[in-house]
């Protein structure tokens, strides 16, 4: 919980196949991730937050943190497991946020930014001033970490059915390592700097086959969503943005998608709300016109 401008707030996750199925899930809960299936996708999803103190669905006491963290700075973790039910390229599928109204968008986002794709996510694309903003990157580009396994299962695969999958990876917070040997045509095993390297090129990308008897495994972590605090850490820049003043009330919504925007595989949502008398809400975002009408008016202050 964090108090701002002295009113309440804390953090809702939710998961699930389209924003009409998104449902609260437990944070830092090791050995039971949640369970995706949808025409196009099955999968398994697990999220972790440093010093968590949000929401939970049942409401019982949220726990605070995972052995998954141990020394490292990592603040929160989104871990999916999952197959794909028909092929697909490394160019098709898109990982990244979206947002349904205009933000409020510091100055320094745009330095922060710029830093990203120069130096941690060279496919990243991006534009925070639309309508609706979002910042995307081709998913196995991007992922921090990235496992490509083959399923042992020879059934047939149909949409209608849940697709089987192997253990959980992580039972105990435990972290995948990086081994894409059988999912990504390479001589020698690439680490993460040189799997992004590699995907950059679109045409690389476009070669890279995702089939549905492959399990693939990813981990999405970094140092800079703190939500114990509800600060966004800008890399390069050395400052932190306050969530709740830039986000204009819209959850953080991370989703992956076809490029073409046709096909949703799974989303993860992290939602701001307030407290008030012992009951939380969510925020309501400002619509985009009245957005734009404050930044007219602050212009001509």
């Amino acid at each position: 919980m964090v108090v701002w401008k002295g009113k309440e707030y804390t953090v809702e996750v939710s998961v699930g196949t389209s924003v009409e199925t998104l449902r609260p899930i437990k944070v830092n809960v090791e050995g039971e991730p949640d369970i995706l299936d949808s025409p196009e996708f099955t999968g398994r999803i697990a999220v972790r937050i440093a010093n968590f103190d949000g929401v939970t669905p049942d409401g019982s006491a949220p726990i605070p943190t995972s052995p998954y963290f141990g020394p490292t700075q990592r603040l929160c973790s989104i871990q999916i497991q999952g197959r794909f039910k028909r092929d697909w390229t490394a160019n098709d599928l898109m990982w990244g946020n979206e947002f349904d109204n205009k933000l409020r968008i510091p100055k320094l986002a745009g330095p922060a930014l710029k830093f990203i794709q120069a130096t941690i996510d060279p496919s990243l694309e991006a534009d925070l001033h639309a309508d609706k903003p979002w910042a995307r990157s081709p998913l196995i580009a991007t992922m921090n970490t990235v496992l490509a396994k083959n399923s042992t299962d020879g059934s047939e695969i149909t949409p209608d059915k849940p697709l089987s999958l192997p253990e959980w990876p992580s039972p105990k917070g435990e972290h995948i390592p990086e081994d894409t040997m059988l999912g990504i045509p390479q001589r020698t095993q690439m680490d993460v700097n040189e799997r992004r390297k590699h995907l950059a090129k679109e045409q690389v990308r476009k070669e890279v086959i995702i089939h549905p008897y492959q399990v693939w495994n990813f981990d999405f972590f970094n140092p800079f969503l703190d939500f114990a605090n509800f600060k966004i850490r800008l890399p390069a820049v050395k400052m932190s943005v306050n969530m709740i003043k830039y986000s204009n009330g819209e959850p953080l919504r991370y989703a992956c998608k076809s490029r073409d925007h046709k096909v949703t595989f799974f989303l993860v949502q992290f939602s701001l709300l307030e407290k008030e008398n012992g009951a939380v809400k969510p925020l309501q975002p400002v619509a985009s016109a009245e957005l734009k009408k404050e930044k007219k008016e602050k212009k001509e202050k």
